[in-house]
């Protein structure tokens, strides 16, 4: 068990086992006994060190799960922007991109790490980028100055 937890035996349990070490020590009934009550409290005690662990590693892997989606998602937006500055002229293409939403995941990511369940807990919001002209939307999504119609993003092949 943790230092840093409770015990998760119930004290009414641990009252009996105190009177089982102070006055019944050596008694045993059917099945029952000081030795059996200790032995299934350290089970519990095991059992609760496992599930605190397996707790942890799975509030672990929630975070990483939720920044590698928050990554992916900036990551597209930015995408997203480049390839519509990218494809002005271009009327295929810049309809195909027009119709691609990245605002709202179709599916966000749950999350139930006790902040968030707080009422209390900030909520924080990310700007909603403006519909305008992909001008707005590259400098939003990349946090720079639109690049000229010389500086094209960098592509890995060009159209």
């Amino acid at each position: 068990m943790n230092e840093h937890t409770e015990d998760p035996i119930p004290k009414p349990v641990l009252d009996l086992i105190a009177v089982f070490r102070e006055k019944l020590p050596s008694v045993v009934f059917p099945d029952v006994s000081l030795e059996v009550i200790e032995g299934l409290a350290e089970r519990v005690r095991e059992s609760s060190a496992n599930v605190e662990e397996a707790q942890h590693r799975l509030d672990v892997a929630k975070e990483e799960f939720a920044q590698s989606i928050e990554e992916l998602q900036q990551k597209s937006g930015r995408a997203l922007a480049y390839a519509k500055v990218f494809a002005e002229g271009q009327e295929e293409l810049g309809k195909q991109l027009a119709a691609i939403n990245l605002l709202k995941p179709a599916r966000a990511p749950r999350r139930s790490s006790p902040e968030r369940e707080r009422p209390d807990a900030p909520q924080t919001r990310r700007p909603r980028a403006s519909h305008g002209a992909n001008a707005a939307a590259v400098e939003e999504a990349s946090g720079t100055d639109r690049p000229s119609r010389d500086e094209a993003p960098e592509t890995e092949s060009t159209l």
